[in-house]
């Protein structure tokens, strides 16, 4: 049985194979995963974590809360561009 869906990313209108689906593509359904994510950390609050830990993935120290919280960004930064990718 096919379901007539609204997406809840993008809004378009799609065919669903399975009454659960919410999505209308994979696209869309990443795009989504990654606005949770970040929606998350900003509810968390950047601040936070800054205040909290400020440690890289090899367990390094940063120098400073600051460049833990440069480096954060330009993350964030290059994430944001590949969300805009996935629009193209």
């Amino acid at each position: 049985m096919d379901y007539e869906k609204t997406c809840l990313v993008c809004g378009k209108k799609y065919i669903a194979k399975r009454e659960t689906s919410v999505f209308c593509s994979s696209t869309c359904r990443v795009k989504n995963h990654f606005k949770k994510k970040f929606d998350d950390a900003e509810m968390k609050g950047v601040e936070k974590a800054v205040n909290q830990m400020y440690i890289d993935g090899n367990g390094k120290e940063w120098p400073s809360k600051e460049a833990w919280l440069a480096d954060l960004k330009e993350r964030m930064r290059k994430a944001a561009e590949k969300l805009k990718e996935l629009d193209e």
